[in-house]
């Protein structure tokens, strides 16, 4: 509390705001839509109607970009931030990448033969609509877990093939070896099961239950005992497999929320055990405290904004035993109730009701104030007192 403080960063306060978030997102859902259109109609591209576009939405993103950068004074600052390294790099590369397409495009002309390759370029710029994910924490936690989860779930996606493989070879032999059996059915057969290759595909297939009554009927006609195995394939692949896979997925990803829970609680702890080493928080201190705006960044708490008659009634959302001090547990709380989309804004209205008439609430707020003044002395007189009773006793 008694470092130094730097001057605000209005730049920092603007491109971390809900209101800058929120234009950069209405832009990105108007550029996939533009996309749409380009890829119905691919006559259009290059008009002049849908070049202005593609630079309209090439300037928004750099500017943004850039704003970006400006507001951590660096690009390398920009590009190992470790609260969004990931998400910087990301967007980035995809920037660069729009420039460079859009520009060599026009540069090339569209009868070169790059310029598949350029379309290629240009249909990344749809990735940029993960953007979104990074605003709402549900949907990236789920984007998280699941990228986390496909290392835990690899080896049932091994074990699968396994699976496959050995019912493949098991059906080349007995099935499309014997395609004869079948007369003028033979090349259908070949056709499913004639090698190695084809049995797993045509396995493959069956996994996704996509016609696999009218394979199994025409291997019945002849080898009806190759009918169970393939029933085995199907019960063991697209019921026993397939819900042991999305089982251990879904397991995993509780693990990871729990852990991710854990996690954060840990971090706020420790973040609020460095701010106020005594344990507690109290309401004069608040303000000063939580005026950074750095310090509101790492908390991820950065949009709420700290007048001082609104710091004082925040201050009774985080107190919620309403004691007149915040302690860890209820900082670390107030902070992960936050982060679950339950915003402190929308907590400042009811807890704010008494300030709507303005003249009976600032007395109230002055009145507040005093009385933890008034108690703070009083701490200060108990202290000295008992550190007037232990030279008694030591005299005694």
């Amino acid at each position: 509390v008694g470092a130094e403080e730097r001057p605000p960063n209005r730049l920092k306060e603007l491109v971390t705001s809900d209101g800058f978030h929120s234009v950069g997102g209405v832009v990105i859902i108007a550029n996939v839509c533009f996309m749409v259109v380009q890829a119905d109609h691919p006559g259009n591209h290059g008009r002049p109607v849908s070049f202005s576009c593609e630079v309209f939405f090439l300037s928004f993103f750099s500017l943004e970009l850039f704003l970006r950068i400006l507001a951590d004074r660096s690009l390398f600052k920009f590009l190992t931030d470790p609260q969004a390294m990931y998400g910087n790099i990301f967007d980035f590369l995809l920037v660069t990448l729009n420039f460079t397409d859009t520009v060599a495009a026009h540069i090339v002309g569209h009868g070169h033969r790059s310029q598949a390759l350029a379309q290629c370029m240009r249909s990344l710029r749809v990735l940029r609509v993960l953007r979104l994910v990074r605003h709402f924490h549900e949907l990236r936690f789920l984007m998280w877990g699941l990228v986390d989860s496909v290392k835990y779930v690899s080896w049932i996606i091994v074990l699968a093939v396994a699976f496959m493989f050995i019912f493949a070879i098991m059906c080349t032999m007995n099935i499309g070896q014997n395609a004869y059996l079948w007369g003028d059915d033979k090349d259908e057969i070949l056709k499913y099961f004639g090698s190695v290759e084809t049995s797993m595909f045509t396995l493959l297939q069956t996994l996704t239950l996509d016609d696999w009554n009218g394979m199994v009927t025409l291997v019945d006609e002849e080898m009806p005992g190759m009918t169970f195995v393939l029933f085995i394939y199907i019960v063991l692949m697209s019921f026993v497999v397939v819900s042991l896979f999305s089982g251990s997925m879904v397991n995993h990803m509780i693990q990871v929320a729990a852990a991710s829970k854990s996690k954060e609680e840990e971090d706020l702890a420790d973040a609020a055990q460095k701010m106020f080493p005594s344990g507690y928080l109290r309401r004069g201190d608040f303000l000063n405290l939580f005026a950074s705006l750095d310090l509101r960044t790492d908390l991820q708490i950065n949009d709420i904004e700290f007048p001082g008659g609104d710091a004082l009634v925040l201050f009774e959302y985080f107190d919620r035993d309403h004691d007149g001090v915040i302690n860890i547990s209820e900082f670390v709380s107030s902070c992960m109730d936050y982060r679950r989309g339950l915003t402190v804004k929308s907590a400042l209205p009811p807890l704010a009701g008494a300030r709507g008439s303005g003249a009976v609430a600032q007395p109230l707020l002055e009145e507040m104030d005093a009385a933890d003044r008034r108690l703070r002395a009083v701490e200060l007189e108990m202290i000295g007192c008992e550190q007037q009773m232990a030279q008694m006793q030591e005299l005694v």
